[in-house]
């Protein structure tokens, strides 16, 4: 059951929170724990010190651990939003066997073109902090969902990608309050 076991935690302005759900029930009941505390260590949103967050946080997971009898391992965490911003990219992948169908590999190899090449342009006080496929083309297809992509042919496939761009010391804040309480995000 623990891969229906979700846990949320949220770096507010004012509170630092910890929720865990139970989303196999998907409803307002699947909600297992909730607790907030005042968020010392936290600047707009974002941890400025770690060390203050990790301690606050840490009491908020021992609590949740307790109560529910579970170890939690990983975490949904916020961004802070306001510094994230976007940039559009289109990646092309001439594909070696064209009369074979487009797979899940080719969509992942568009990918990790997308966030190299976004690695190579964009200065290094930001970080990716998420990669979306907007859409995917062929010679025969324009724009289409990756469900539509996969299964189709064509000697050339161009994704195009919203990447998301946040600062690097916020990531890094948020890492080592992590990696201190070892949860993965």
């Amino acid at each position: 059951q623990e891969e229906h076991i979700v846990v949320i935690m949220d770096f507010g302005a004012s509170k630092i929170s910890l929720t865990v759900a139970d989303i196999s029930y998907g409803s307002p009941e699947a909600i297992l724990f909730h607790k907030q505390a005042p968020a010392v260590g936290i600047n707009r949103g974002q941890i400025s010190n770690p060390r203050n967050v990790s301690q606050i946080l840490g009491k908020l997971v021992a609590e949740a651990q307790e109560e529910l009898g579970i170890v939690i391992h990983r975490a949904i965490v916020n961004f802070p939003r306001w510094k994230v911003h976007t940039k559009e990219l289109s990646i092309s992948l001439d594909r070696t066997s064209p009369d074979e169908y487009i797979n899940e590999e080719e969509l992942q190899t568009l990918r990790d073109m997308a966030v190299s090449k976004m690695i190579d342009e964009m200065d290094s006080s930001n970080v990716i902090c998420a990669t979306v496929a907007k859409s995917y083309s062929t010679e025969e297809l324009l724009n289409v969902q990756e469900e539509d992509i996969l299964g189709a042919i064509g000697a050339r496939i161009c994704g195009n990608f919203l990447m998301f761009l946040g600062p690097k010391n916020a990531k890094t804040n948020i890492d080592k309050v992590m990696n201190e309480l070892k949860i993965d995000v």
